[in-house]
């Protein structure tokens, strides 16, 4: 291996950087009958070495979890960054041509090591089938009196080849690590303050290395949608979906429940005056051991402007929201369907005035008085659909098709019910001569 071809940052930390594997260098210099140094050692992306990879302590795996598919997964990482490192499109399989610029080999190992210097986590699953491991916070980082972040003690780090599998599962698989794979200390339904502080940790660091692309899929309209979830309250769009592979698993609820604060949380913090106000211009106040140090945070960089956008229509929408009530949760519905909401009218139009009609004729069949006969058929006609829309959105909440019909009959039924009043008022002579005769 040699470092001809690699850009320039990448070249330069390579030189800085030296981890060789007394385990290989053994072997080599075994085989050659002399001491050798192995050029691969310099590679800096090689945190651990994929062949011979150091078994992780204790407190940062589960009792019984099978190590050999860990293993598997770094050799899987190191191999693919030792080609990625000669390869600028090599990201292009991974995240696709759009979020590709955005990440280099130098930017991935700088987020390993971000990691692995702020982020304390606990191995707690490894789904074989899907090489996806699933992990929990244990310690995150504090803050001095300045704001300043500090990093963890040496002794609370995780071995490099765990942070270099979470790292990676934050790259290739985003959404489904954040909402399914990683989870604060304390389960859904115990969380605390430290919970809350571990998940603003976790914000902090996603936030200097993420491009905006991922971060705009929490603000799509999939993702801020609320869907009901077997009668067990709502869960957004994005949390079910992030779930689904485990639909058929008994901890499928728990798992939803942990998705659903999480996918909460994120859009929380996405809300926020802090995340609002950042620039383009801001630089990463993490300083990290190693070859790298401190760089532009990547959600802020060139490749981040979709992100920006979604922000902003997410807010102007919010701002439509407040002022526009009950229309805000089936305007948009109502405009993208026309002929449901065409289904859901005929029927009402056809009662309104058959009811009306009727009571207004048998009234005059019976000689009652024509200014009883008007409001009795208004009366005959009424659908109560004021009571309609709370007891719909109560039941089957503000998203639910039965809102939507309730809201299509509200709009239908008063300008229906203004022309029963004109047709009553211009039929008066018909009414009181046949009553008169």
């Amino acid at each position: 291996m040699t470092f001809s071809g690699l850009d320039r940052e990448l070249e330069d930390a390579c030189h800085d950087h030296h981890l060789p594997c007394a385990a290989c260098v053994d072997e080599a210099s075994r085989r050659a009958g002399r001491p050798v140094g192995l050029l691969h050692a310099w590679a800096v992306w090689r945190v651990v070495c994929p062949d011979h990879p150091p078994c992780p302590k204790p407190r940062d795996v589960a009792e019984g979890l099978p190590l050999a598919p860990f293993y598997g997964q770094v050799r899987t990482i190191i191999t693919f960054l030792d080609r990625a490192a000669f390869d600028p499109r090599a990201f292009e399989g991974i995240v696709g041509t759009r979020m590709a610029p955005a990440l280099t080999v130098a930017a991935f190992v700088r987020f390993v090591f971000l990691l692995n210097a702020y982020l304390s986590v606990r191995i707690t699953e490894f789904d074989e089938f899907r090489d996806l491991a699933g992990f929990r916070i244990r310690h995150a980082f504090s803050r001095n009196e300045a704001g300043e972040p500090m990093p963890l003690p040496p002794e609370e780090r995780n071995d490099p080849a765990i942070s270099l599998v979470l790292a990676w599962q934050l790259v290739a698989d985003p959404m489904r690590t954040l909402l399914a794979g990683l989870h604060t200390a304390s389960p859904v339904r115990r969380k605390t303050e430290r919970d809350a502080g571990q998940f603003m940790g976790l914000v902090g660091l996603l936030l200097e290395f993420w491009p905006g692309e991922m971060l705009s899929l929490l603000l799509t309209g999939h993702a801020l949608s609320r869907r009901d979830w077997s009668g067990d309250g709502v869960r957004t769009g994005l949390a079910i979906a992030a779930t689904d592979q485990w639909s058929n698993d008994p901890s499928h609820s728990a798992r939803l429940a942990e998705a659903q604060w999480n996918h909460t949380a994120w859009t929380r913090v996405l809300f926020s005056d802090a995340i609002r106000n950042r620039h383009t211009g801001w630089r990463s106040r993490f300083p990290i051991d190693g070859t790298f140090q401190s760089g532009f945070v990547a959600a802020n960089t060139k490749a981040a402007s979709l992100i920006g956008q979604a922000r902003q229509d997410a807010w102007r929408l919010s701002s439509q929201d407040e002022r526009t009530g009950l229309g805000r949760f089936q305007g948009e519905q109502i405009l993208a369907q026309p002929l449901v909401i065409l289904l859901l009218a005929v029927p009402i139009l056809i009662q309104v005035y058959l009811n009306a009609g009727l009571a207004y004729w048998l009234s005059r069949r019976f000689g009652v008085a024509w200014c009883v006969a008007a409001p009795a058929a208004l009366i005959g006609a009424s659908n109560f659909f004021e009571l309609a829309v709370a007891a719909a959105i109560s039941l089957f909440g503000l998203g639910s098709g039965a809102a939507l019909a309730t809201v299509v009959g509200v709009l239908v039924e008063v300008p229906v019910m203004l022309s029963v009043v004109k047709i009553v008022k211009a039929t008066r002579p018909w009414y009181e001569g046949r009553a008169d005769a």
